[in-house]
């Protein structure tokens, strides 16, 4: 989920650069007429993504803590996950149809974002008003009975730069549940939640749903207002403004909240931050919104304008090259439909005059139609007197006996043709009218066929080699047709390690704040405020916001130069030396349980991220374009025309594998009462993409 806004913009990016490209090659002048949008324009408009991505990375940090302080089980804590990847799935196709259908699909996508950003208000609210639900309910006594070993004494003293050794504690899961929620059998009875816990699952899954509605809408909402050829720029600074907004909002976490609205207000602190939180993401979406709506309106109505008053003075002022005199323009409508009512009865017989490529209103020339033309043209050559004959009359013409019988046998084969074909004489007889004079088609077409003579080819250079590469055809197809049926295996390799990637990427987004707080502080969600537990837990959610802080400024430092790394190591070695750094580091954290070995391992998943929602879309770019060129070089089989295809089903893993974590972790976490289990799947889901990524190395085709 948490990546979904990049692998969008990767998608979009390489297929608007294909795209772009094309046209601009074929018409440069064309890209100068049009006018472009200012830099400040150009942040009003991509500042409703900003709000985005601070939801985001609100989610990154505080999910899982705030679900558990609010009262879900820690076996419901990634429901919102399910009902989020399942809602979206169904959604986001129906509202992908509505968006383009229609005269004004500007106004549609206008719409959408407003959905999205309802959806976003929705679940903040619902969020929202469980923390005031919580605050009204009063201190909870502390639950620390419920866990499955109590405090040693050096829990009360411990030191915040080394929180935890694997010696203080036997257990390290202290996810309590309420106590009234527990029956007899020791089973949860979910009937017997708190209003909280159903607020608070609905209203994450809010959010996310919010989340994956508006983030590919609005960048076409704003690729809609922006030219064609500051696309490119402007989904960069998109790019640039969703990190700067990540790492602002992990800046802001890194606060002391909790320590300090509580005293201020005399109320418990992560309720009040819960509140605050709500509320100044509720202003940053709601100003980032009305900022690209206000300026995507303006924008647009004044390059409606602009292209209207451009288009009036085209002919103007376009300079046409040399040779032409003229626009290139199309026939008019009048003139093709008289073209429409010409007889279509006899059928077709082609004609070497009009045979040339790229004219959409005539039909090609064919491998069977070459010998009656053939045929029929020396046929009615050799009926002709011979012109040097008719100069000179003391020059007698001495046919050979070879040519007499070259005449008899051509004349052999005109008759086999006629008895093969007798549509075409029946066509033949049509062209004479009923009073005996021949149709002007007819004439033209005989007058043409008499004018050839017998010396020279009688279908001309052009169409000697169109029945060149019409006898190849059937060789070259039969040769290249296992090709086009074959499957990249490549491609396969590919998107079996991003599926792998991609969850383990999920895992430590999703799941590492949890395991910071409560794994390696020991904070207790449902301690008594005040308590050592509870204040435990507020120094985790701390640290957990400086840590997501990390991941952002390496992400976004990777990002940036991301290209030159590529020029120096590769797509595939930086790929491999990605995932092998983060496999050590994981390994490392999981042994130790060490504060600083998680900022550390933070670092690495900066770099992981981007190797994971970048490096996946440049390589199956990639592969794409090599099978493509090397099977075909047809225009049906450009590379764009596959390339979505590519880049949509890697897209569709990332909440296809969140919806799979979703499923199966939060019951998984309570089977094993471990809080490090999601860290371990992603060990597990990172090591197997790795070694399946290695393969390709081995790969050619």
């Amino acid at each position: 989920m948490a990546g979904m806004s990049q692998s969008m913009q990767s998608s979009v990016l390489i297929q608007q650069q294909l795209h772009h490209h094309q046209q601009f090659s074929q018409h440069p002048s064309s890209q100068a007429r049009v006018p472009g949008i200012g830099r400040c324009s150009q942040i009003l408009l991509v500042s409703a993504l900003c709000g985005i991505e601070m939801c985001v990375s609100f989610e990154q940090i505080y999910q899982i803590l705030f679900l558990q302080y609010l009262g879900v089980p820690v076996a419901l804590v990634s429901v919102n996950g399910i009902v989020c990847g399942a809602t979206s799935m169904i959604m986001l196709p129906i509202l992908g149809v509505c968006t383009d259908k229609g005269s004004n699909p500007k106004l549609r996508k206008l719409c959408s974002l407003l959905v999205g950003l309802s959806m976003f208000l929705s679940g903040l609210v619902m969020l929202g008003s469980s923390g005031f639900i919580k605050l009204a309910s009063g201190p909870r006594n502390s639950t620390s009975d419920n866990t499955t070993t109590s405090p040693s004494p050096a829990d009360v003293s411990y030191n915040k730069s080394f929180p935890a050794t694997s010696s203080e504690f036997s257990d390290y899961t202290v996810m309590a549940v309420e106590a009234q929620t527990v029956d007899a059998s020791g089973e949860l009875d979910y009937a017997k939640l708190p209003v909280t816990a159903y607020l608070a699952i609905a209203g994450f899954a809010l959010i996310d749903i919010g989340f994956d509605m508006s983030v590919s809408l609005t960048r076409a909402f704003v690729l809609e207002i922006v030219p064609a050829f500051q696309h490119t720029q402007v989904l960069v600074l998109a790019t640039i403004a969703q990190s700067i907004a990540g790492t602002s909002f992990s800046l802001v976490g890194c606060i002391d909240f909790p320590g300090t609205l509580g005293p201020l207000f005399q109320v418990e602190g992560v309720a009040a931050t819960i509140i605050f939180f709500c509320t100044f993401l509720c202003c940053m979406l709601v100003t980032g919104y009305v900022c690209t709506t206000v300026t995507g309106y303006f924008l647009g109505r004044k390059m409606t304008s602009r292209l209207a008053q451009n288009e009036a003075g085209e002919h103007r002022n376009v300079a046409f090259p040399v040779g032409e005199l003229t626009p290139k323009t199309r026939r008019p409508l009048r003139s093709r439909r008289r073209l429409n009512l010409l007889p279509q009865s006899r059928p077709y017989k082609a004609d070497i005059r009009h045979t040339e490529e790229g004219d959409g209103l005539r039909q090609p020339l064919l491998l069977e139609d070459s010998l009656d033309y053939s045929a029929t043209s020396l046929s009615l050559s050799s009926q002709l007197p011979d012109p040097v004959a008719s100069r000179g009359g003391n020059r007698s013409s001495r046919p050979s006996q070879s040519s007499e019988t070259a005449d008899r046998d051509l004349q052999d084969h005109v008759a086999k043709g006629a008895e093969k074909d007798a549509v075409f004489g029946d066509s033949a007889a049509d062209d004479i009218s009923a009073n005996g004079v021949a149709s002007p088609a007819s004439a033209l077409k005989q007058s043409f066929s008499q004018s050839q003579s017998t010396t020279q080819s009688p279908l001309g250079e052009f169409h000697q080699r169109k029945l060149a590469e019409l006898r190849r055809t059937p060789d070259k197809v039969q040769t290249q047709e296992p090709k086009r049926r074959g499957v990249n295996k490549r491609l396969v390799i590919l998107c079996v390690a991003t599926f792998f990637s991609i969850g383990g990427m999920l895992g430590i987004v999703v799941y590492s704040s949890n395991c910071l707080t409560v794994g390696i502080f020991h904070g207790e969600p449902q301690a008594r405020p005040g308590s050592d537990g509870y204040r435990r837990y507020e120094d985790g959610i701390r640290m957990a916001a400086f840590g997501n802080l990390v991941l952002y400024v390496t992400y976004l430092a990777v990002s940036l130069s991301n290209k030159k790394i590529i020029d120096v190591i590769g797509e595939r070695t930086q790929f491999v030396i990605g995932h092998l750094l983060l496999v050590v580091v994981l390994l490392v954290l999981l042994v130790t349980r060490l504060v600083e070995v998680y900022f550390v391992f933070m670092v690495f998943c900066g770099a992981f991220r981007s190797c994971v929602y970048t490096l996946s879309f440049i390589l199956a770019n990639k592969f794409t374009h090599d099978e493509v060129s090397g099977v075909c070089n047809d225009d049906v089989n450009k590379p764009g025309k596959s390339l979505g295809k590519i880049m949509s089903l890697i897209g569709f893993l990332i909440p296809s594998h969140y919806i799979l974590l979703s499923a199966f972790m939060g019951p998984l976490m309570d089977a094993t009462d471990n809080v490090w289990t999601p860290l371990m799947y992603s060990l597990a889901s990172i090591s197997l993409a790795l070694v399946i990524f290695t393969t390709l190395f081995f790969v050619k085709h």
